[in-house]
């Protein structure tokens, strides 16, 4: 009986709180069956696209009096066109988010335990040819999973047991009509692909599933193995996350290890191809919160959040104090007394010109390192003399005369031309208390 497989496969779900995802469907408003009896309490979230007008709202009265009869709380959402259009998404991808927003605003509103959908083995299977003809890695095909807060118990489950339940147990649900159509290639898969071949090989979902079974057991072995491989190749710094290239070059595998390790921070395969091969010092690749640059000796990831960066400071009088990127350093010509001082120059006032400039490095910068303003230094060798990462040579404070000559690159070089015993003085400090 489905009621006994479904305790036994999700034996988590016993006295919890959930949050389900109701759509009016068969598989959906038989998971809300089949919750009621199990869990402690439940709380239904149905969005009401308003994309089919008299059926989508015939859904939405069916769930909310369903939810009435037991006594529980449903919350509807109702989304606007534009959001459903918005931000250049396709309108199912716009859908997703949106119902999954509403799930998550509810789970933290009710304190609840799970996010549940009523996803089946078949709606599994109809994922993994989607992704398989869409050109997909060894994650894609293993279909739908379960996560940490989003349970999808029904995946152990055909269709065919889903209505045949439903019917025994009287459950009242709708038929998206839109399921029927072609025009989404899932619907295509389902309607179509699937059955024809189910002509030549019967119970192709089933075996299916076994193969994503397979396919899963081989992405759980594929994921220990970069965990472990992680401990090797991957260097914790300063800056983040740093793998030399030798380490790469020298396992057969090195290029599969980056591509696998670097997904879990949002890189794709062609992404992580190009760069890897490029090996062009500076060149970088971006993901939402990540990026990963080509630096001398191999690879730097880094948290895009924890950058920081010093906008360009004009500075029109003598007496000033600037924050530097960490915060708690500055930059000041004002007379120190409570403060610790890391590094200073004197400047020549004769040959100073206000304003002066704060700002970081730009390309084909130069700092004159003999007093004949002549013979000065690029200091994109500067930073190579002193190995220094791309992100290390974009955070150094440069403090530029009025004329546009540097006149120091903050503790690490000064100019000969500018530097003299008196004059204008500019320290960098670090306050006790991580400000002035």
């Amino acid at each position: 009986m489905l009621y006994q497989s479904f305790i036994t496969n999700n034996p988590y779900l016993k006295g919890t709180n959930v949050i389900i995802g109701v759509s009016g469907g068969v598989d959906s408003m038989t998971l809300l069956d089949l919750c009621t009896k199990v869990c402690k309490s439940v709380y239904v979230v149905h969005v009401n696209y308003q994309l089919r007008r008299e059926q989508s709202d015939a859904d939405e009265e069916l769930v909310k009096h369903t939810c009435k009869t037991l006594g529980i709380k449903c919350k509807v959402v109702k989304p606007g066109i534009a959001q459903l259009k918005g931000d250049g998404i396709n309108l199912q991808q716009a859908a997703r988010e949106i119902r999954y927003l509403a799930y998550s605003e509810m789970l933290e509103e009710e304190k609840a335990d799970y996010i549940l959908t009523g996803h089946t083995a078949d709606d599994s299977v109809e994922t993994m040819v989607f992704n398989f003809f869409r050109g997909t890695d060894i994650k894609g095909l293993t279909g739908i999973n379960n996560q940490e807060i989003i349970k999808r118990p029904l995946l152990s489950f055909q269709k065919d047991e889903i209505y045949q339940y439903a019917e025994s147990a009287g459950i009242v649900y709708r038929e998206d009509q839109s399921n029927q159509t072609e025009v989404y290639t899932r619907n295509l898969i389902r309607q179509s692909i699937l059955p024809s071949i189910e002509q030549h090989l019967p119970s192709v979902t089933k075996r299916l599933q076994v193969t994503q079974e397979h396919i899963a057991r081989a992405a759980r072995f594929n994921t220990q193995v970069v965990d472990y491989l992680t401990k090797t190749f991957v260097e914790q710094n300063s800056e983040g996350h740093f793998i030399p290239f030798d380490r790469l070059d020298n396992f057969a595998f090195g290029l599969d290890f980056l591509v696998y390790w670097s997904r879990k921070y949002g890189f794709n395969q062609t992404q992580i191809n190009q760069l890897y091969h490029t090996r062009q010092v500076g060149k970088h690749i971006e993901a939402d919160k990540y990026q990963i640059t080509v630096e001398r000796l191999g690879l730097q990831l880094r948290d895009k959040g924890l950058e920081h960066t010093l906008s360009p400071v004009s500075i029109i009088a003598k007496q000033f104090t600037i924050a530097l990127q960490d915060k708690s350093s500055f930059l000041t010509s004002q007379p120190l007394s409570s403060h610790y001082t890391i590094d200073d120059m004197i400047i020549d006032e004769k040959l100073l010109k206000l304003p002066l400039t704060i700002r970081t490095w730009e390309e084909g910068d130069r700092i004159t390192y003999r007093a004949n303003p002549k013979e000065s230094k690029k200091l994109k060798k500067l930073f190579n003399d002193h190995k220094l990462s791309t992100y290390q040579k974009h955070q150094i404070p440069i403090v530029v005369n009025g004329d546009g000559q540097i006149i120091w690159v903050v503790s690490l070089q000064k100019s000969a031309f500018f530097a003299a015993d008196k004059g204008f003085k500019i320290s960098v400090v670090k306050s006790r208390e991580g400000s002035f």
